[in-house]
């Protein structure tokens, strides 16, 4: 598997075209054109158009380009090895071996504002770096990526001394009155990667359509009539037409890969099914294609698939990796109580779809699961009901915690194999308790309100008592009012009476609020939380 053949199959026709005609142009050295390390989101149709780009500029700016097949042909020789080629000592190998006194090697990467795209030119001799040129472009599609190669190549190119290119800055007007070539992008008298204006490109545009829809229609023709070798021709000149349509291009990479696994062998048939499988995930062929075209396709298939699981596996760690568990599950409960949980998790996308809480007695053999509630401030609650902790010996429960989204699951804490553990002490539900716990308040503060009137009272009959005993004593000396000391008497009584009344229903009310406990119902106890 060869991953880096990937963009050299879409840039290699391309660039052969442009490599011809710079045999006319001043000077003779060749430039190696590496294939293009490729980045996320750069699709291969724009790949294609920026090996052509290249290839076209350095034509332009009077050097020969080596094209991409000619090094492809070179590493399925076993002459170079263009697998992870990135040191200075790799390229100037390659380069080389190819005949080539320069290597250009270019790489995308993704930048917070678009694209980053790197340019380095390596002098083959002695393996040094002659130029190194960087820029961003806005985005991946051809025309953005082919605008900052129109200033980095040039650039490059400057540092190599018989190439005379005129003096001022890099940027290089593109051709206005002409589309581009099929050999390249396009060609004007200035030099650089010139571009055809939008009207042009329409009409070259239709007139590319049909000129593909002809080529193909005639490879399958030379195919169907067992002449491969113009089929592949003729699928390959599809191939370097530039601004070719995904589906036209598809079509002849399947009619350039069959073709290439009867005359050159399965390994030649790679490339083209592997850019045919990334475009077409589901594509298949026949059972009762070739075994000789069905064994080539089959072995890029599987590789596909295991590079897309690899992919996968990847972007879903890096998910996970983004959750975390801010709270810590419950260390204790009781046996005829609901267990509940409240936890908190980090989830910077909000990827979690389902939050579980599979639960079992040590000892069973399958989980039962409960499902918890995001509520509005984020937390996921849910609780084991009372009557499944119930038990009257304690027992150890057994359970783990799984987030999910619609992929399947994502962070946990425990498995089905090693469950969290938690300890259940003894308890039973018994009966349900009626009265709630505010009626044994409301019962306490009656009794505190009569005991203080009583008090209040008892205080007033000493006070009233003190005052008659005070009047009947001055009756020993003088005359007093009879009436008088009657009103006292009966005021001390009536004052008696109710301080001694309020004390028995202080009494009566105390006796009902301690009986009132036994069927009082209980509060539930908050899940423990942690704190990040």
């Amino acid at each position: 598997m060869r991953p880096f053949l990937f963009a050299l199959a879409v840039g290699s026709l391309a660039t052969s075209a442009a490599a011809h005609a710079a045999s006319t142009v001043a000077g003779n050295d060749k430039v190696a054109v590496m294939p293009a390390r490729m980045a996320a989101g750069v699709p291969f149709s724009a790949l294609d158009e920026v090996n052509a780009a290249i290839a076209s500029g350095l034509s332009l700016a009077g050097l020969e380009p080596i094209a991409a097949s000619r090094l492809a042909a070179l590493d399925q020789q076993k002459k170079v090895k263009l697998f992870g080629c990135t040191s200075l000592a790799c390229l100037g190998r390659v380069a080389e071996s190819a005949g080539g006194r320069y290597a250009i090697a270019v790489s995308f990467a993704r930048a917070k504002n678009g694209v980053a795209i790197k340019l380095l030119l390596v002098d083959a001799s002695d393996s040094t770096v002659v130029e190194s040129a960087e820029g961003v472009a806005g985005s991946p599609d051809a025309g953005a990526l082919i605008e900052v190669l129109r200033e980095l190549v040039p650039r490059a190119v400057r540092r190599i001394a018989h190439v005379a290119l005129p003096p001022g800055p890099a940027k290089l007007p593109p051709s206005l009155d002409k589309p581009a070539p099929s050999s390249a992008l396009g060609a004007s008298s200035s030099t650089g990667l010139a571009r055809p204006s939008p009207s042009a490109q329409a009409v070259a545009t239709a007139g590319d359509a049909a000129a593909a829809d002809r080529l193909l229609s005639e490879g399958r023709q030379a195919y169907e009539s067992m002449d491969y070798d113009r089929a592949g021709a003729l699928a390959a000149r599809v191939l370097s037409m530039p601004g070719l349509d995904d589906e036209r291009r598809l079509d002849a990479y399947l009619l350039q890969a069959t073709s290439l696994a009867i005359t050159s062998g399965p390994e030649a048939a790679e490339v083209p099914f592997r850019l045919l499988l990334r475009a077409r995930r589901g594509f298949d062929l026949p059972n009762t294609t070739s075994p000789k075209i069905l064994g080539a396709f089959r072995k890029v298939q599987l590789e596909e698939r295991m590079i897309a699981e690899q992919v996968r596996a990847v972007g879903r760690n890096r998910l996970i990796a983004e959750l975390t568990l801010l709270s810590e599950p419950p260390v204790q409960a009781r046996g005829g109580r609901s267990l509940p949980f409240s936890l908190r998790l980090r989830d910077p996308t909000s990827v979690v779809a389902s939050f579980e809480v599979p639960f079992r007695r040590e000892g069973e053999t399958s989980y039962s699961v409960l499902a918890l509630k995001r509520d509005p401030e984020g937390s996921w609650r849910g609780a084991i009901p009372a009557d499944w902790t119930a038990n009257e010996t304690s027992f150890v429960l057994e359970y783990y915690l799984v987030t999910r989204d619609d992929s399947g699951p994502l962070l946990s804490r425990g498995s089905a194999e090693q469950p969290l553990r938690l300890s259940v002490s003894a308890g039973t539900i018994g009966l349900p308790k009626p009265i709630p716990r505010w009626a044994a308040w409301v019962g306490v503060g009656a009794v505190g309100a009569t005991l203080a009137a009583t008090g209040g009272l008892g205080i007033a009959t000493l006070g009233a008592q003190s005052d008659y005993d005070r009047y009947a004593q001055k009756g020993l000396t003088t005359v007093i009012d009879g009436s008088e000391l009657r009103a006292k008497s009966e005021t001390g009584h009536r004052l008696a009476t109710a301080t001694l009344g309020t004390a028995i229903t202080a009494a009566v009310l105390a006796a009902a609020t301690a009986a009132l406990i036994p069927f009082l119902q209980e509060d539930e106890e908050p899940a423990p939380e942690a704190h990040p």
